[in-house]
């Protein structure tokens, strides 16, 4: 009974803290593409927007938000979808993120207990969940995410803190970036355009870090599979004819469902 209580403490502690995390992260989803692309313009000041700057606020009125108005998922029930200040409509991504976040601790504490494994793995999970809302809404995948989540994948397994082995995940990075930049290289060299982005494999390559060399196969086919029975689906409706499609998401839901589905 002891740990049994223990462990349902441990499992309401992690949603809690996935709850804050995911408010943080919806922070990071809205203003890191503008950061980005503020960054790239000479006319802008690098001071303008941070993620910790300003504080948060409505995107419509730009009215600083009051803390009974920055509680995470209760705050969007408690207003019923809509700013207090403006009345236009919250975005449902901003509960979403946060539920999913809290959702994904929660099921990392199940799986891993408390544990340096559990605590990495969740931070990746995170970092997965902000890539998919990014690519989702602006089409990119920023190297400020991939990058760290492809070094802190194999610098964890290299030093015993995930249950992937070292050479697993060098190698499983390798070839999660040959698999999609090999093809995308040779579509740009044949049509002259660009097929794929580069962050897609960037994110297969950070993928096969944390889980290992049989991942981005396994992965990129579940993911492609997905991929094409949505775009079928779509361009049935005329949703969609050569409009450009984020892949991203599919890689990232993918690997969180085959992290959580691993012995």
């Amino acid at each position: 009974m002891y740990l049994t209580l223990n462990a349902a403490f441990l499992v309401i502690a992690s949603g809690l803290v996935g709850l804050c995390m995911g408010s943080f992260l919806n922070v990071l989803i809205h203003r890191l593409p503008q950061m980005l692309l503020a960054s790239a313009d000479p006319n802008k000041s690098a001071q303008d927007l941070g993620i910790c700057w300003p504080a948060s606020h409505c995107v419509h009125c730009l009215q600083p938000l009051r803390w009974h108005e920055n509680i995470p998922l209760t705050s969007f029930v408690w207003l019923r979808g809509r700013c207090g200040h403006c009345a236009q409509p919250i975005s449902w991504r901003y509960p979403l993120v946060e539920l999913l976040s809290a959702i994904w601790l929660m099921s990392c504490a199940t799986k891993w207990g408390l544990s340096a494994t559990a605590m990495l793995n969740a931070l990746a999970g995170l970092c997965l969940i902000a890539l998919v809302f990014i690519d989702a809404e602006h089409m990119l995948l920023p190297d400020t995410l991939t990058q760290p989540l492809l070094w802190g994948g194999l610098l964890s397994s290299c030093s015993g803190w995930t249950t992937t082995h070292a050479e697993h995940a060098i190698l499983g990075a390798v070839l999660g970036y040959i698999l999609l930049a090999a093809p995308a290289a040779i579509y740009r060299w044949r049509t002259g355009v660009d097929g794929l982005g580069g962050g897609d494999a960037k994110l297969l390559a950070a993928i096969g870090a944390w889980q290992g060399v049989m991942a981005p196969p396994a992965v990129l086919m579940i993911a492609g599979l997905g991929s094409l029975f949505w775009m079928v689906c779509w361009r049935r409706q005329g949703l969609m004819t050569r409009t450009p499609y984020p892949f991203g998401p599919w890689l990232a839901g993918t690997c969180m469902a085959g992290w959580l589905w691993a012995a």
